[in-house]
């Protein structure tokens, strides 16, 4: 009866720690689910930047947060940042923003065609670190 009654308290404890580890906060899960539906009918990891210079878009799910990062490829980061919600959202564009502690802002505006997935980010430095902008765009096509 002991090994019964251990076995099934253990069972619970698993079962528990399962159900806890996947918890996310439901606007980071709903940002990364949309996001990556989007993502998923072009190829993100070959698209045209400025002078037709090779970048890639990455989409990571993180502990109860969404990390999304314009590269060029491979592997340089233009801009990223991490977020839980989206700030707009149609059926042709989705904006988001990522607000960093010192007051440095990373906007992302996502316009989406049948023909092409177009990425621009906005990286707004803040007053400490001399003020400015950058900005950065790639295109991404469907996939064949």
């Amino acid at each position: 009866m002991k090994v019964l009654s251990t076995v099934v308290l253990l069972s619970g404890l698993i079962v528990s720690s399962f159900a806890q580890a996947s918890q996310l906060p439901n606007d980071a899960l709903n940002s990364y689910q949309l996001l990556r539906s989007i993502f998923a009918k072009y190829d993100i990891t070959k698209g045209d930047g400025p002078n037709d210079a090779p970048c890639k878009l990455t989409l990571i799910l993180q502990e109860k947060q969404v990390y999304l990062g314009l590269e060029k490829a491979p592997g340089a980061a233009l801009l990223d940042g991490v977020f839980t919600t989206l700030d707009m959202a149609s059926a042709e564009r989705v904006v988001v923003g990522s607000y960093g502690w010192d007051g440095e802002q990373t906007d992302f505006i996502i316009d989406r065609a049948p023909e092409a997935l177009t990425v621009k980010a906005i990286n707004i430095a803040s007053e400490r670190a001399g003020g400015g902008a950058e900005v950065a765009y790639c295109t991404f096509y469907p996939k064949k």
